[in-house]
């Protein structure tokens, strides 16, 4: 019998039954999540706060999904994803602009002059 599940990340209520007849079609993470989106941000935001993640790497799931609006999120991820989104703006702003040209080393052309 399908049972009303919570999802850990964004809290949507849904049924699944894990040991239904028609489970074996679903991913394992279908006890623990609604979507695979929530699934793959839970995971992106417990490996940030393990030290094991970087933040580019938690604002590459949020692209991959095409997550703008955070607010769906439990309070504890949806506070995380904010610092993350925060120091990646910071980050932009204060990054170095791209140089288009490679300055070059100017040669002495008295050293290399074939002139005697």
């Amino acid at each position: 019998m399908a049972k009303e599940r919570e999802c850990l990340c964004c809290s949507t209520k849904y049924t699944f039954c894990p040991n239904c007849r028609n489970a074996k079609d679903f991913p394992a993470w279908k006890t623990e999540f609604d979507e695979e989106s929530c699934r793959e941000v839970f995971n992106a935001v417990s490996g940030y706060n393990m030290g094991i993640i970087p933040a580019k790497d938690v604002i590459g799931v949020l692209k991959k999904y095409n997550i703008t609006d955070v607010s769906k999120y439990k309070k504890s991820i949806r506070n995380k994803l904010n610092e993350i989104l925060e120091e990646e703006a910071t980050n932009e702003k204060s990054a170095e602009p791209i140089k288009s040209e490679i300055p070059m080393k100017k040669y002495d052309n008295k050293k290399y002059n074939n002139n005697k």
